[in-house]
């Protein structure tokens, strides 16, 4: 039941297998996908204002998400484990929420960013909105008690997920197509692109 009950916490655009890829739950979870984004000018020197507007906007709203990673980023895939595996334990129960606020800690830091460059802001804000509805969603997971409850949770959630990862690959998008890149060193290497990987 509770290899069922993971299985199903995933938003429906990931189709990994869980059962035979334990790291699945971390790149679930993580809402950091690895490598999503942008191919293009990384050298300041060489890009335009424009340009460089997105690349500033990048890094700002990298270092949130980077922040949020350091953090719950080893621990995430876990926390939802061990919730799942005792869901009448307080401390699980406690854990998962703080989880959830976290995630919605990041919202509220990218909704905080006086900076938005126009090319950007309707993403940025599709970003925000889809960090507070995870973190709401997980918040609510850990309220669960029983099979019923769990599940809705579960369904609710995934939903979130799925609009999750839609505003990232968003937000990443805009960059690859204005031509904007990071290097492995700058916080908007979290809005990278690795086509070779599949979610």
């Amino acid at each position: 039941a509770v290899d069922a009950l993971l299985k199903s916490i995933k938003p429906s655009a990931y189709t990994g297998n869980l059962s035979a890829n334990e790291g699945a739950l971390d790149e679930i979870y993580h809402f950091i996908p690895k490598n999503i984004g942008a191919v293009g000018i990384s050298d300041q020197r060489k890009m335009t204002k424009a340009q460089q507007d997105l690349f500033n906007y990048g890094n700002e709203a990298g270092s949130s998400i980077e922040l949020y990673s350091s953090i719950w980023g080893a621990t995430q895939a876990s926390i939802h484990r061990s919730f799942i595996e005792d869901r009448q334990d307080s401390s699980k129960a406690t854990s998962l929420k703080k989880l959830g606020n976290a995630l919605v800690e990041v919202s509220l830091s990218l909704g905080s960013m006086e900076i938005i460059p126009t090319a950007i802001q309707r993403q940025h804000r599709d970003l925000v909105s889809a960090y507070r509805a995870v973190g709401e969603k997980t918040e609510a997971l850990s309220f669960a008690r029983s099979d019923d409850e769990t599940l809705t949770a579960i369904e609710e959630y995934n939903k979130a997920a799925d609009g999750f990862l839609n505003a990232y690959l968003a937000v990443s998008n805009v960059f690859t197509l204005n031509s904007v890149s990071f290097t492995e060193n700058d916080p908007g290497s979290v809005f990278l692109y690795n086509a070779s990987r599949s979610l």
